[in-house]
């Protein structure tokens, strides 16, 4: 895997909720996703992950881009970038981090929601940007200039766009 680029780039919490969530058009994508209502990180949920965002002024977003658009890749990038997003999280007091995509920490086996059980890696676990309903595609256009493309079926492509946020 080759790391193509790390940037960062921010915005007001207000710019971000005005400019790219948009929960009514995105839920139901997470609705007919395999993990809806299997892994603590996917919705259903008790409240709206987005009241907790009231607390924060500011919002950075992280981009890392991989090469080649493997599932390998994809993995090993989104273990670096996971990890990057909680060690700012940790370095700045009362912020937040959210990953790019379902949890992967228990990928090997089951999370232990399936099981009616409390998450067994809560320190390590974060929510994603698209439970709150983050426009992902338009973040990377407009913060980034990035123009999000999907791969079809099985093809592989050139390159992974992994987003992750720090809300602070």
């Amino acid at each position: 895997m080759d790391i193509l680029e790390v940037v960062e780039r921010g915005c007001t919490i207000s710019d971000f909720i005005v400019k790219f969530v948009d929960l009514p058009r995105f839920y139901p994508y997470c609705q007919s996703c395999k993990n809806y209502g299997k892994l603590w990180s996917c919705p259903p949920f008790e409240r709206s992950p987005l009241s907790d965002l009231s607390e924060f002024k500011n919002v950075t977003f992280v981009l890392l881009r991989v090469s080649p658009a493997t599932n390998s890749a994809y993995l090993q990038g989104r273990s670096l970038l996971d990890g990057r997003l909680l060690e700012m999280e940790q370095a700045k007091a009362g912020s937040i981090a959210f990953f790019g995509g379902s949890c992967q920490i228990c990928i090997q086996s089951k999370c232990a929601r399936e099981e009616g059980g409390e998450c067994r890696f809560p320190d390590r676990s974060r929510l994603s940007l698209e439970v709150l309903g983050v426009d992902v595609a338009r973040v990377l256009k407009e913060l980034f200039g990035v123009n999000l493309t999907w791969n079809e079926g099985e093809s592989e492509g050139d390159a992974y766009s992994l987003l992750g946020a720090l809300f602070h």
